[in-house]
């Protein structure tokens, strides 16, 4: 169960979004150390970095300094397929606004659009290399070139006018992602992917879909300010809000994802519970998670036989138990993996 895996979901009971009230305290870390990023990345908990961003290029630019400093950069609506040049005058200041929703962070006061920046796969070469010019990786992130590669080529940009924001849904990614604030801020509201029995209790897993359900339960509202991030595994299920009090104009964040330490622990407790998610069937999740859960280079043909599966069972134990003490230990783990077998 969530509430026994994660630590700051000990008492946490679920409830619907109109009956929300926020008591799990997300972590937050200021000069966060090596040891304790790769514990969390391992575990899944989603986390903030205070001073994620801090040192960045781009750190306290406005929506119209996108504009100025990318002025050939093409974007979108999100909920639409409009192309805007940021070069435009008047995207920043004009909301175009979006169906309310009562379980929304918004309390179904009608939200406007925000607008995404696909840097990482939607822009030229040109325009890509000219904002990478401009980039930085948070510190954390930037002790492997593996990590260093990813957080520079997979970013894209977000943009929310005063009173924007996103509904709730599950991204596309099978890495754990980080969301940094620029300029602004965002309130946001968390939920683990729900435990899905059978596929036929599958749901649209993009904005909306949940809500239409009645599975949104949210376990954290926390508000990202300016140069803090807010990070968390794949599947984690989100929606955020630039609440108008707080942001008077447009705010920029964004997006990106990193490789390791890769959320294993993670998805060897939950494996079975993302089968049903369209991460599973059309990201490829299971491709990259399964070997994590079943110690196989290929994971093996699912089936419902407990004797097979009991059979699969005894046999990898008899590869990684080397003292044949009926456990496994981290180093027979090490071993095994080491090996030429």
């Amino acid at each position: 169960p969530v509430a026994e895996y994660f630590p700051p979901l000990k008492n946490f009971t679920p409830a619907p979004a109109s009956e929300f009230v926020s008591k799990a305290q997300i972590p937050r870390f200021t000069k966060i150390t090596q040891e304790q990023f790769e514990e969390l990345s391992r575990s899944g908990q989603p986390f903030v970095v205070d001073d994620c961003v801090t040192e960045h290029p781009l750190m306290g630019k406005s929506c119209d300094d996108f504009g100025k400093l990318f002025p050939n950069g093409k974007m979108k609506a999100n909920y639409g397929d409009q192309i805007i040049k940021l070069s435009e005058k008047t995207w920043s200041t004009k909301a175009r606004m979006a169906k309310g929703e009562k379980q929304h962070l918004s309390k179904g006061v009608k939200i406007a659009d925000p607008y995404v920046w696909h840097v990482k796969d939607e822009e030229t070469r040109a325009t890509k290399s000219a904002v990478q010019r401009h980039w930085g990786v948070p510190y954390f992130l930037n002790t492997t070139l593996v990590n260093n590669k990813e957080v520079s080529e997979s970013f894209e940009m977000w943009f929310a006018i005063s009173g924007g924001g996103a509904m709730a849904h599950s991204d596309s990614y099978t890495l754990q992602t980080v969301s940094a604030q620029f300029s602004g801020s965002k309130k946001w509201r968390l939920m683990m992917f729900p435990d899905l029995q059978t596929v036929f209790e599958s749901f649209n897993e993009f904005d909306r879909g949940v809500y239409e359900v009645n599975r949104w339960a949210p376990e954290y509202e926390f508000e990202v300010g300016p140069g803090q991030c807010v990070i968390f595994p794949p599947a984690y299920m989100h929606e955020t809000f630039a609440d108008p009090k707080d942001n008077p104009s447009c705010s920029a964040s964004t997006t990106f994802q990193y490789v390791g330490p890769f959320p294993s622990r993670y998805l060897r407790n939950f494996l079975s519970r993302f089968t049903n998610s369209h991460l599973a069937s059309t990201s490829y999740g299971m491709m990259l998670w399964g070997p994590y859960a079943t110690i196989e280079a290929k994971s093996p043909k699912c089936t419902t036989d407990t004797a097979l599966i009991a059979k699969r069972a005894r046999n990898k134990m008899g590869q990684l138990d080397g003292d044949k003490d009926g456990g496994v230990t981290e180093a027979e783990l090490e071993q095994f993996f080491l090996s030429k077998k």
